[in-house]
């Protein structure tokens, strides 16, 4: 959900470092990407192909903070899906769990998939709204999302081979809290 020019936060910044360093060393990359800042349906540059796609976007929705365009991209995806052969790359490479949720048989039984997990919140949120532990004046959009996301990601984790965590907490979070495998995790610190 995060590639230049649309980079929000750390998520976006690290996949945009990682595949210049794998374009460098060589390897060709496919990136699929929303349609956000930039008019640009489809860029061809040197080993690296973007493809943006269009997502639904709401400057009214947004205003009222109803809006989460990870959710709305990955559900972009699974129609997207349907147009587009997956099963063409050697490896399928998810950048944030919050994108996985258009996956299914057709693609995970046909190449290896990875999902990289980048934050840990929702796992962690009690199931109680009167114990949510994050201050925030929406709390029940707050809630219910993470709700949503910690149900949706647990479904998603489990169907795949390997799942990249980027501190050893997040993979105990997983471990503890997702019955994730140890053996299924790898932890790769961020950084150059």
């Amino acid at each position: 959900h995060e590639y230049p020019p649309n980079i929000i936060s750390g998520c976006g910044t690290a996949l945009n470092t990682l595949a210049k360093g794998l374009v460098k060393k060589g390897h060709e990359l496919t990136i699929i990407t929303p349609l956000v800042r930039t008019d640009l349906k489809e860029e061809h540059l040197k080993n690296l192909n973007i493809i943006h796609i269009p997502i639904l976007q709401s400057g009214f929705l947004s205003k009222f903070n109803l809006f989460d365009n990870r959710l709305v991209f990955s559900m972009a995806l699974r129609t997207f899906r349907k147009q587009f052969d997956f099963t063409q790359f050697d490896i399928l490479h998810v950048y944030d769990v919050h994108d996985s949720y258009f996956l299914d048989k057709s693609i995970m039984e046909k190449i290896p998939v990875i999902i990289s997990v980048n934050d840990h919140y929702s796992y962690i949120t009690p199931w109680n709204p009167l114990k949510f532990p994050y201050n925030t004046p929406n709390l029940i959009k707050r809630y219910l999302h993470a709700q949503l996301t910690k149900v949706l990601n647990r479904k998603y984790l489990k169907k795949v081979q390997h799942i990249f965590t980027i501190t050893q907490y997040q993979r105990s979070i997983l471990n503890q809290h997702c019955q994730i495998p140890e053996e299924k995790m790898i932890t790769i610190y961020r950084g150059m």
